[in-house]
């Protein structure tokens, strides 16, 4: 699915606040479309999504791409692989068992 809303948008400048965007791409990574669209007018999920990307602000995901180790460093757009590799050492030298990165 991500790679289905990347390059809906970024190749076809696709509207992904559209409903009827976003349930046709769910189809078209076996998804069901109609389950998708009618659970994106319900607003079923709003409350953890909000809740979730409020977590994602909260630890410095402000910008596209956005990468967070160990849910404490953020760094936002495209980044050199020493600086990566200098938080996840970092990361590793504060305790941490593992210096996981997470996309947002």
């Amino acid at each position: 699915m991500e790679k289905a809303l990347f390059t809906a948008h970024l190749e076809h400048s696709a509207d992904l606040g559209d409903f009827e965007i976003l349930a046709t791409l769910a189809g078209s990574v076996g998804l069901q479309a109609e389950e998708a669209l009618h659970i994106l007018a319900s607003g079923t999920f709003e409350n953890e999504v909000r809740a979730e990307q409020s977590a994602w602000i909260g630890a410095g995901a402000t910008a596209l791409p956005a990468m967070v180790f160990d849910k404490r460093f953020a760094v936002t757009a495209v980044q050199p692989t020493a600086t990566l590799q200098r938080l996840m050492a970092h990361g590793l030298a504060a305790g941490s068992e593992t210096a996981s990165a997470c996309w947002a």
